[in-house]
This record gives structure tokens, C-alpha cells and sequence, in this order.
């Protein structure tokens, strides 16, 4: 990043001697053992919790809806002036596509993180969902989004782009799916960042194994609809896990393309560091297996502080209005998980200046 101090380390890694597998038919407990570590796994000290590193907030508010506009680290007109300056880049051909977040940050509750992370596993199942107790505070992800499955030799990336409501009625929702289906902007979305997905695995992957399957399919979540495409390769005999990850990080989704001119976009664009958010969090398995969420729908959870993100993909035909409607529509599910409950409603709204990112 250009600008800012990250709150939290760029990366985390554990072994765990305890693995529990939880299955619908069951639950199996494994006992794993290491030999032979580098010295670095056996002495690691922990850093301090992110709560220590984030510090407080100054001014807390009551209702979101009232606040956005003061506790977001983009304004609504903020945010339009930035998809409008990536419209532009992209008419200028610097960039193809551009993702951009938003940040809001939350102020302290009454709930403790136990209570929090209680209702996280207890609300509304995701494909790729993640909690990872750290200190004195919480990394919830509720990702419907894959960034990369291994299992022997085949892998698997399944890129989301292009995002409509869902309501729960069967007739508006049906309307919805067709409005996504439709979208030459959302089929164009996509088919850039497939493009870019198989570009990054023709370098790690068998030459002509690279195919696309399954393109476009609309995928149903609990409050969103998205178009998503499976892309697979075999892959090179040579290949390590760290090949892999030099060559797909950060998800194309996530970015924009090409790749590094997009994120040059986003340092310029976003007041805000991501920290997790739009990372990865996954496990490495044993003879190449893994399996990587994109970290949306992902939250930093602190006593003193939480963060919580939304995103939107930014192309030459995109309406400020509309991005910034599914930005708030993408962030409903988080804002259920940490703002339910007493957390939110016992802090009185409190005016102050519009807090600018670090």
C-alpha cells in the first residue's frame, strides 16, 4: 500500500496437532505429528492481538443507516468520484476493470467476542465459511467465493462476478436472476476475470489442461445472487504450493485486470488498507491438497474496534449509484453477524468528523 500502517500481519500460519473433520455423517479426530520443522515454526512467538495494534475509536454512533455517509471510509459521493476516476483509467486503457471497497468501522458493544463468534456459527450457512480466534479479537468470513482447491494434481479456481438481491420472494428473486443472466456489463465482468484466471493457471498448469467449465452459472446465497465460473487445470509435475500462490494472489476477482495495474488502481483510490479482507483464508493438506476462500464477506472483530468491507467491480459501462447499492447489499450479511444483538443498540449516535482511514 502507498499510504497507511497495516493493523495486522500480511500473513498467518499454524499447525495444528488436533484436526477435527465435521461431516454431515459424522465427526473424525485426527492426531497430527511434525518432524524435521524449521526453527522458526518450533520458536514463533505470537504478535500482540490485534486489539492491541488497532487501538480505539474516538466516536461511536447508533443506527448504520443514519451513519454510513460519517463512519465509512468512503462517502456515497466519495465513492462515486472513484468509480468515476476508474471509468476513466479504463477509457484511457490503463485498466480493463477495477475493484473497489469500501471500509466501515464499527464502535465497541456490550457482547462479548465469544457471543459474537456463537452467532457467526450458528447463522446463515456459507460454502467457504472461516472464524479465527486470534488474541483478543475475531476474523469472521462468510466467503461464498473459491479461490483455489487442490486435490493431487488438478486444481480449481471458481472466479464471482456480477451481484443482484435476493429477497426471498419467488417472482422478484426470478426477475433478478434474469436481470443477472442478461447484463452484457455482468457478462463482461466476468469474462475478464475468467480470462485473467487462465492466464495465472497457465503458468503453473500442463500446456492445453486450462479449461473453463460451467461458465456463468448463477450460484443462490442467502441475501445475493452471483454469476460464477469454474475454471480447472492439470497441474506441471515441477509445481509447489508456492508456485501456486505466486502465480494466482491476490484473486483476479478481487483486483481488477490486468492484475498489477489494478491494484496500482486501488492504492491510489482506497483511503483504507484491507488487511485480511480480500486475502485468503484456507489450510494446506498433506500431497498438494488445499482449499482457499477469497476472504469477502470478511470481518475484523475487536472489543475496542471491528471492520467490516464490501466490494464492487468497476467496469466502463458501471453507474456510480448502482455500485454503491450492491457495495451495502454485500455488506448486509456481515452487519447481521456483528450488529445483532445488544452490540449495536446500546451505543447512542454521536456526530463527529468523518474518520479517514490509517
Amino acid at each position: 500500500p502507498r499510504h497507511g500502517q497495516r493493523t495486522v500481519p500480511y500473513g498467518c500460519c499454524t499447525l495444528y496437532q488436533t484436526v477435527l473433520e465435521c461431516r454431515t455423517e459424522g465427526t473424525v479426530e485426527y492426531q497430527v505429528q511434525y518432524e524435521g520443522l524449521p526453527s522458526f515454526f518450533r520458536s514463533a512467538s505470537a504478535p500482540g492481538s490485534w486489539a492491541e495494534q488497532v487501538g480505539g475509536i474516538s466516536a461511536a454512533f447508533g443506527d448504520l443507516a443514519e451513519n454510513v455517509e460519517q463512519y465509512g471510509s468512503l462517502s456515497a459521493k466519495e465513492f462515486g468520484d472513484a468509480v468515476n476516476a476508474a471509468r476513466e483509467s479504463i477509457r484511457n486503457g490503463d485498466v480493463y476493470q477495477v475493484n473497489l471497497s469500501i471500509r466501515f468501522s464499527l464502535p465497541p458493544g456490550t457482547e462479548s467476542l465469544r457471543e459474537i463468534g456463537v452467532r457467526f456459527l450458528q447463522g446463515e450457512a456459507a460454502d467457504r465459511r472461516a472464524l479465527i480466534s486470534e488474541g483478543n479479537a475475531l476474523l469472521l468470513s462468510a466467503s461464498p467465493e473459491l479461490f483455489y482447491t487442490c486435490r493431487g494434481n488438478s486444481i480449481r479456481c471458481s472466479p464471482i462476478k456480477g451481484t443482484r438481491p435476493r429477497v426471498g420472494m419467488p417472482d422478484v428473486d426470478n426477475i433478478r436472476v434474469r436481470e443477472l443472466q442478461s447484463s452484457a456489463k455482468e457478462q463482461a465482468e466476468l469474462a475478464m476475470i475468467v480470462d485473467l484466471v487462465r492466464n495465472d493457471l497457465n503458468r503453473i498448469c500442463v500446456p492445453g489442461s486450462v479449461q473453463v467449465d460451467r461458465h456463468a452459472r448463477v450460484e443462490q446465497h442467502h441475501s445475493v445472487f452471483h454469476t460464477v465460473t469454474d475454471v480447472t487445470g492439470i497441474l506441471e509435475s515441477r509445481v509447489t504450493a508456492e508456485n501456486i500462490w505466486s502465480s494466482l494472489f491476490p484473486c483476479g476477482s478481487i483486483t481488477g485486470a490486468p492484475k498489477r495495474a489494478a491494484v496500482a488502481q486501488i492504492g491510489a483510490l482506497e483511503p483504507h488498507l484491507r488487511e485480511a479482507y480480500c486475502g485468503a483464508i484456507g489450510m494446506f493438506g498433506f500431497d498438494m491438497t488445499a482449499h482457499w476462500n477469497v476472504a469477502i464477506r470478511t470481518a475484523m472483530v475487536t472489543p475496542e474496534i471491528s471492520y467490516l468491507y464490501a466490494g464492487s467491480g468497476i467496469t466502463i459501462d458501471s453507474d456510480p449509484l448502482d455500485e454503491y447499492q450492491e457495495v451495502l447489499t454485500k455488506l448486509k450479511p456481515s452487519l447481521s453477524t456483528v450488529l445483532e444483538g445488544p452490540r449495536h443498540n446500546t451505543v447512542g449516535p454521536q456526530k463527529g468528523p468523518r474518520r479517514r482511514s490509517a
